[in-house]
């Protein structure tokens, strides 16, 4: 689930595009109430109008020789992890915090007492971090890249039309974003897709594949899981031609739901070809949940054990 943010300020020239807010007077004579500055972070070159909502700062700007969209954190998050850690000197910062409407219900307990310093910042902290759209871009479906075929109702096999999308404005803006570069973050988002398309249609010695019905509905952190699973392999495999896909991996895993991670037990227990008879045999019987798929790895190497 995601949360949905009202902004204070959405983009160039607020909300009608006029430069106008409604609802709120300020003073305009600087001399006798010159404007005080509250909080100062370093951008790079910015060439793009802020966006503000959520006590976050959204702009666009330059990092060396790289052009990003960049995310500035509330002015409360170096306070707050300076408290979680322990520092002294929050007396000042929680009645601040405690008088906005946003935190008061965080900071204060259903009786109305403020909870131990480590433990607010904390859930401050997790509270500011639900709404970072890096989070929010990856923990959807299909944003890197999509897995597509068309299949009919009556005659669901073989899938007709199986194709490949990757989504380059996505995949642009998160390598950045996770510091991997674009090219090998694309070879990533390959390598998981045709996971999906060989999990799927991918055919055995006898000419199986996963039936559609089977695969179309089968728990996600299996279907995501297995395509993982293959994603690793070919970034091992492709070291030598593309050292940087293995660490961008890694990198984009970070920052994945759990279903996408399914997958790092049978790399840590299993064998390669326990793995790929596991996934035989679950396509061949027509499996689609994620404990399936885990019994069948488990029997496959009680196999290999008896047989060595």
């Amino acid at each position: 689930m995601t949360r949905q943010i009202q902004p204070d300020w959405p983009g160039f020239r607020g909300f009608e595009r006029n430069s106008v807010v409604s609802g709120i007077r300020i003073k305009t004579d600087w001399r006798e109430s010159p404007p005080v500055e509250i909080w100062r972070h370093a951008v790079g070159p910015g060439w793009s109008s802020f966006a503000v909502g959520g006590g976050l700062i959204y702009t666009q700007e330059q990092r060396g020789d790289v052009e990003v969209v960049a995310l500035t954190l509330s002015q409360w998050r170096e306070p707050l992890e300076a408290l979680r850690s322990g520092s002294a000197g929050s007396e000042a910062m929680v009645a601040q915090l405690s008088s906005d409407p946003r935190f008061r219900e965080t900071l204060l307990g259903a009786e109305g007492h403020l909870e131990p310093v480590r433990t607010w910042a904390e859930r401050l902290l997790r509270l500011i971090s639900l709404a970072n759209p890096l989070a929010k871009i990856l923990i959807e479906r299909d944003v890197l890249g999509i897995y597509a075929y068309e299949s009919l109702p009556l005659l669901p096999d073989p899938p007709r039309n199986p194709t490949i999308e990757l989504h380059w404005a996505v995949i642009g803006l998160v390598a950045p974003a996770i510091g991997v570069s674009i090219e090998d973050l694309t070879v990533v988002v390959l390598a998981h897709e045709l996971g999906h398309a060989y999990s799927h249609i991918g055919g055995d010695i006898d000419g199986r594949y996963w039936p559609t019905a089977a695969f179309g509905t089968a728990e996600r952190g299996l279907v995501e899981g297995v395509a993982q699973y293959y994603t690793q392999r070919v970034c091992l495999r492709l070291q030598r031609q593309c050292p940087g896909a293995l660490k961008a991996y890694e990198a984009l895993l970070e920052h994945q739901p759990k279903q996408y991670r399914m997958h790092e037990v049978w790399v840590q227990k299993a064998s390669p070809e326990e793995v790929r008879f596991a996934m035989i045999e679950v396509r061949r019987r027509g499996l689609t949940s994620l404990s399936d798929f885990n019994d069948v790895v488990e029997e496959a190497r009680s196999r290999w054990r008896s047989v060595q």
